[in-house]
């Protein structure tokens, strides 16, 4: 299996998981990116391959995958210059506290691929220094036939 996303030895689980939810995304749902529908659809599938390959393993059970979620408690989530809040397109993280936020990662389709923002609001929610410490932050791009995925640092 060809490895799309990199973490260290510790996260070994969460890597695999990831990479496998990639392949799965690809085999089964291919015609999403191939007829250009929207990044949300094509990420609900990839956090359903996701969820799936979670449940799999103890290690991450008690954290929650969320799409499009916005809260901070029961705040909106906010960073930089959000006026209306920020809505990461899949989290991996405990709800109701900053404690144990484990995974960010933003999506952007080929037909729709400057990162450039992405980035930026990535850095903000991994800073260790910042509110939200994410230990890891991706950016990915849902080419045709792979995904092209970034890893962020702060």
């Amino acid at each position: 299996m060809e490895r799309y996303m990199e973490l260290n030895a510790e996260e070994k689980l969460l890597e695999d998981a990831a990479n496998m939810a990639f392949e799965l995304l690809y085999i089964n749902d291919k015609y999403l990116i191939d007829k250009r529908v929207s990044e949300r659809s094509i990420v609900f599938r990839y956090a359903h391959y996701l969820q799936s390959e979670l449940e799999k393993t103890n290690k991450y059970r008690g954290y929650n995958l969320d799409c499009e979620y916005n809260r901070d408690g029961s705040d909106l989530k906010h960073i930089y210059e959000s006026d209306h809040g920020v809505f990461p397109d899949l989290i991996i993280h405990k709800r109701g506290s900053n404690k144990n936020n484990l995974l960010i990662i933003e999506f952007k389709t080929y037909w729709n691929n400057d990162i450039t923002n992405d980035e930026r609001k990535i850095r903000e929610f991994i800073n260790i220094n910042g509110r939200f410490k994410y230990k890891y932050g991706f950016s990915v791009v849902f080419n045709r036939d792979y995904p092209k995925v970034y890893r962020i640092t702060y």
